[in-house]
């Protein structure tokens, strides 16, 4: 068994996001006695400043969401003679199940809004697929901050669209203009490749940087709950355009602050040779999955990639539907319980969630564990498509808490299986796939609940918990694959079989 010999703290952590400086370049044999020597880490005038920018940022980004959905379903009532749906709960129909009229103008509300969502949302991840590889070339190119300030920028167009939509009340599908816009420069996984990248660079391996990626997704966890309960209480009161115009502000602030206080952290290197962008570049993010090594990390690889990627579909692209679903009957929610709700969730999940994997880290091993979360993400769909009262709401959401675990192990199981000088290339081809998966499970979910609205909204959760069950049925395999081996966990190997 050849194990791959980790190199020394300078190449790794500089490493380039694709990879394409250290690809077919001879590495001397290094002498016993030499030492790597130390490396010089960028001074923050903060230490915390680049958690506090992508706080910033998320704020700005997830407060766009709630006010996209709301104001998208407000519109589409309007079109059928309601007025200021989400606002005046007196306007509501959503209440009146026995008259069939109401209830045919509402189901058409449901199935139109959903479809504008589902395009929307679908634009901005689709068309973000192919920028990812190039903004990981411009991060290794020009810098981490060129990189997040593009993705910085393709926001903030995107919220000008919406501004201008909103004060000419112009029709929805101009909405479609600045989803890809954002799509274009990155969207937000781009913003957070750049952001724990950037972590990397000015963090010691070990505890410390530890440290700092749970305070990373700390702050972001709270940001965007935040940002989702104090969107629903601001559309409540001050309707679409004035959260907007904030959420806008916010992100030229960020920009600025970007600008001028946030410094660059990938440093110069004088022997560094650039080829430019190329399709070879992109090859190198997918080369895991189809290279020969010694340990056949390419299966294991691949089965976690398909694990990771049918839990982004399901995890992240049914948030239009649900958010649909909790407007509709019986439960007719409102804005501002649905922010609330759904604010506390983002909080539990992580706190619950985070917590837990520290404490049971010690007695199982990433892939039970991603098993268990495979296993609640599945369970938790049953009463949320069953749903007819609210507390089979709350009980999917206390269910569905570990689910979350399923994302961060994956990452991790796939880090553990490539070397340092891989990682930039590992996860910017991650980033490139959750896009196109996440696209792809907005336009399934929307299209399933969209057809299924008037005789049963709820299968659209059955079908997802469908697809947690392969997730879940190929952890198993994977356990037992492990098993079968050594016993142990899964380890580096990147050498190539002749």
């Amino acid at each position: 068994m050849n194990n791959v010999t980790m190199t020394s703290e300078g190449s790794s952590d500089y490493a380039p996001l694709l990879g394409e400086d250290l690809v077919d370049l001879p590495s001397p044999s290094p002498s016993p006695s030499a030492e790597a020597p130390p490396i010089a880490r960028p001074q923050l005038v903060c230490t915390y400043i680049i958690e506090i920018t992508l706080s910033m940022y998320m704020v700005s980004s997830v407060l766009t969401i709630p006010i996209n959905q709301f104001y998208v379903y407000n519109e589409v009532a309007k079109s059928y003679g309601i007025p200021n749906y989400i606002q005046n709960k007196d306007a509501s129909i959503c209440d009146k199940k026995n008259d069939s009229e109401a209830a045919d103008v509402f189901n058409n509300i449901q199935k139109e809004a959903s479809e504008q969502l589902m395009y929307m949302s679908f634009l901005s991840s689709f068309t973000a697929v192919i920028p990812t590889f190039f903004l990981g070339y411009i991060s290794d190119r020009f810098g981490r901050k060129v990189s997040f300030l593009i993705t910085l920028i393709g926001l903030f167009l995107h919220q000008l669209v919406y501004i201008i939509v909103f004060y000419l009340e112009a029709p929805l599908p101009y909405l479609c203009i600045g989803c890809a816009l954002e799509g274009v420069t990155g969207y937000i996984s781009c913003a957070l490749m750049t952001a724990f990248i950037m972590l990397a660079d000015v963090t010691s391996p070990g505890k410390q940087r530890g440290f700092r990626i749970a305070l990373m997704e700390g702050s972001l966890a709270s940001s965007a709950a935040l940002a989702v309960m104090g969107g629903g209480f601001w559309i409540k009161y001050s309707g679409f355009l004035i959260p907007m115009l904030c959420s806008t502000a916010l992100c030229a602030v960020t920009i600025l602050v970007w600008l001028v206080v946030v410094p660059e952290t990938r440093p110069f290197r004088e022997n560094h040779s650039h080829r430019g962008m190329s399709l070879n570049s992109i090859k190198r993010c997918f080369v895991f999955y189809y290279e020969k090594t010694s340990q056949n990390r390419r299966g294991k690889m691949s089965v976690v990639l398909v694990i990771l990627l049918t839990a982004a579909t399901c995890l992240v692209s049914k948030s239009n539907v649900v958010t649909l679903f909790l407007l509709g009957q019986p439960f007719c929610w409102s804005e501002v319980h649905i922010s609330v709700v759904s604010s506390l969730q983002i909080l539990i999940n992580w706190i619950a969630g985070i917590t837990f994997l520290r404490l049971i880290q010690r007695v199982m091993q990433d892939v039970s564990l991603l098993s268990f979360g495979c296993f609640m993400g599945m369970v938790a769909m049953i009463p949320l498509a069953l749903a007819q009262q609210n507390w089979m709401i709350y009980l999917y959401m206390v269910i569905g808490t570990f689910s979350v675990l399923v994302l961060p192990i994956s990452r991790s199981i796939l880090s553990k299986m490539v070397s340092p000088e891989e990682q930039g290339a590992l996860f910017a081809g991650i980033a490139a796939m959750e896009h196109l998966v996440s696209g792809c499970g907005v336009l399934l979910f929307g299209e399933i609940y969209k057809d299924t609205v008037t005789f049963f909204p709820g299968l659209v959760f059955f079908v997802i918990a469908g697809l947690i069950l392969l997730s879940l049925i190929l952890s198993g395999l994977l356990h037992v694959w492990i098993k079968r081996g050594h016993g142990k966990e899964l380890e580096i190997s990147v050498v190539k079989e002749s």
